[in-house]
């Protein structure tokens, strides 16, 4: 494998990881924005 090839890799390992982590965070951001609002009130 060439150099090249093994900067590649690496970089696209890291992105990958960035956007999981990125990821569960808006999905813990969302997770938290919802627990915050007040549910709406049921018909009656």
């Amino acid at each position: 494998m060439s150099e090249t090839d093994t900067a590649n890799q690496a970089r696209d390992a890291n992105t990958a990881r960035l956007k999981e982590l990125r990821l569960n965070k808006e999905a813990l951001d969302r997770a938290a924005g919802e627990a915050a609002l007040p549910k709406p009130k049921a018909p009656k």
